[in-house]
């Protein structure tokens, strides 16, 4: 997938129930070597800042699983945590340059989450993912499936562009009232 999809995914997901985390993760799924399936019942906890106590936001969670997967080699003795670090906090600061923090409460300025309110941070976190394993490609190739590829094409954006909605796409108000998850089960509040 292209930015532009992965942008829609991830908001055609959160639109459909998925929780914030799980709407980004599930995009990335597949590059990841996961199915849909597994990547939403792993972020299933970390929906409205872990659990609904609004601590870290989820859609941020869900970039820093992404980032750590693709810079780690899956082997300590690699050495990798060190890059993987970085790219976090890299991470961190432009999630904290736009919304204030990475905490839930404080993004949300205390008030508790709702339904649909948190599309335009699922896809500052897919932004966010690219900007970041986009500027350490260039220093760190772990053949594990990481990302961005070779053959991706990653466009030079300043974070975080004009709203990325095209008009007469969803907004809080218009979302779906009903979302179905991935297995077909009737979906909790997300």
């Amino acid at each position: 997938m292209n930015m532009n999809e992965k942008l829609k995914s991830a908001g055609e997901n959160y639109q459909n129930g998925y929780n914030c985390a799980q709407a980004v993760l599930c995009t990335f799924a597949e590059e990841l070597g996961l199915d849909v399936e597994t990547a939403f019942r792993i972020m299933e906890g970390f929906g409205d800042g872990f659990g609904g106590k609004q601590e870290v936001c989820g859609a941020f969670s869900a970039a820093v699983a992404i980032i750590s997967y693709s810079i780690s080699s899956g082997n300590p003795e690699d050495n990798t945590r060190a890059k993987s670090y970085l790219a976090i906090r890299k991470a961190s600061e432009i999630y904290e340059r736009e919304y204030g923090s990475i905490r839930c409460r404080e993004i949300l300025r205390g008030n508790a989450p709702k339904a649909y309110q948190c599309e335009m941070k699922v896809k500052d976190a897919v932004l966010i993912i690219h900007k970041v394993l986009a500027e350490e490609s260039g220093q760190t190739k772990t053949g594990n499936g990481g990302l961005p590829d070779s053959t991706s094409t990653v466009h030079e954006f300043s974070i975080l562009p004009a709203r990325y909605a095209s008009p007469g796409t969803s907004t809080m108000t218009d979302a779906p009232a009903a979302a179905t998850p991935p297995d077909g089960s009737a979906a909790e509040n997300r």
